[in-house]
């Protein structure tokens, strides 16, 4: 957030994020409980090499460090 006063910056990142990262958070949501779901009632091939992560601005960087 370069564009963000630094006191504000500080603020939404104690009070909003409570300084804890949440990107491990999400991709442990995907993994363990969406995907199962996602499998449970569509035809998928719920494999790990017929499973990809894909997505643009913060999906394609969450997909990268996924």
């Amino acid at each position: 957030m370069p564009h963000v006063a630094a006191p504000l910056r500080e603020r939404l990142l104690q009070e909003r994020l409570q300084n804890r990262p949440r990107a491990d958070a999400y991709l442990r949501f995907l993994v363990e409980e969406l995907k199962p779901q996602v499998d449970v009632r569509y035809a998928t091939a719920p494999g790990r090499a017929s499973t990809f992560l894909m997505g643009s601005s913060m999906g394609g960087l969450i997909s990268c460090y996924g």
